[in-house]
């Protein structure tokens, strides 16, 4: 099994606008999962009810049984379940021993009603990633 991970949120992409106490309050509600090599994690096609956060290991991103991505330390995906309640986008599974941290959407929402600075300011950087992705995008 990896080494036990801290939670480290200043490191990630979404929450990296958000003050020290901001994210001391998403914090609080993310829970610890440490999971073998080979553990499907999420299902596309599934409704999104959490998301994580890599704090060690590896997984591999997946549409359509096509592997698309690798992401690891410090990187976190299915937060688009965060916003919404339709379907996963892509299924994950870990490549190697990992340990996550999961926040579902009702301890997220609980997070935001605590701050709403830090909806505003998740808004912001999320339309900065969007922005960035249509600049990228071949039209």
């Amino acid at each position: 099994m990896p080494a036990k991970q801290a939670l480290d949120l200043s490191q990630i992409w979404l929450l990296s606008s958000l003050s020290k106490s901001e994210r001391r309050a998403i914090e609080r509600h993310a829970r610890k999962i440490e999971l073998p090599a080979g553990t499907l994690v999420l299902d596309e096609g599934a409704v999104g009810q959490a998301c994580y956060f890599i704090a060690s290991g590896k997984v591999a991103v997946a549409r359509h049984n096509r592997k698309i991505a690798e992401l690891g330390s410090g990187e976190i995906f299915g937060e688009i379940a965060l916003l919404d309640r339709l379907p996963r986008t892509a299924s994950i599974k870990t490549l190697v021993d990992s340990t996550l941290y999961e926040i579902t959407k009702a301890d997220f929402d609980a997070a935001l009603g605590h701050s709403p600075a830090i909806a505003r300011k998740l808004l912001t950087t999320l339309a900065a990633r969007l922005r960035d992705a249509d600049t990228k995008a071949a039209y």
